[in-house]
């Protein structure tokens, strides 16, 4: 969330010299993000806000391209119990606490290609890069695990536009995130996202 501030405090700055810029706009969504393919890992909470604010720049009507920062949140779970290895568990009886978490957050590129339906709605499709960081901790009874990787991956998305008008458009995403992890760490993490965008454009 910080890191988040930081970006959209830079883009406040940069507004000035962008308002003269017709090509140039900035977006923000926000949404839901679900976590999978963690087969080893039990989470009792697999989902969580996600947010995502970018530059965008249009080279025409139907082409663009997307760049800047995306949270994509965590998963985590409080139990009684250390995680499940294949059909066995391990129950502590002393009943001490374990929680644990994987999260992810990073920057993204991506070109975004419109196909209008109508002047007002158009279907939106886009693909590209995400590089970014998934961190893993747990906690057993106060001894605190940490471990992160660093990530590239291809990501995409797919969603629909609706043009209010000469500067403001809203619209409606679900983007896929896949293989986050590297099967040691994070087990592979996959993390759909449903969100609600808005887009301003600088002109």
């Amino acid at each position: 969330m910080r890191r988040l501030t930081y970006i959209a405090l830079l883009l406040l700055v940069l507004s000035p010299m962008l308002a003269h810029a017709d090509d140039w706009g900035i977006s923000a969504e926000v949404g839901s993000s679900r976590f999978s393919g963690m087969p080893n890992l039990r989470f009792s909470k697999t989902s969580d806000t996600s947010e995502r604010l970018t530059l965008d720049y249009s080279f025409n009507e139907t082409l663009s391209l997307e760049a800047g920062y995306v949270d994509l949140g965590k998963a985590s779970s409080s139990t009684g119990h250390v995680p499940c290895e294949g059909a066995e568990c391990i129950v502590d009886p002393s009943g001490s606490s374990f929680s644990e978490s994987v999260k992810s957050h990073g920057f993204v590129i991506e070109p975004m290609l419109r196909m209008p339906f109508s002047s007002i709605v158009s279907l939106c499709v886009r693909a590209g890069l995400y590089q970014g960081s998934v961190d893993q901790s747990n906690d057993a009874s106060g001894f605190v695990n940490a471990s992160s990787i660093s990530t590239t991956r291809f990501i995409f998305g797919a969603g629909v536009q609706f043009s209010l008008n000469d500067r403001w458009s809203t619209r409606l995403m679900w983007d896929y995130y896949g293989k986050l992890g590297n099967g040691q760490v994070t087990s592979n993490t996959n993390v759909d996202v449903y969100s609600l965008g808005i887009t301003y454009r600088f002109r």
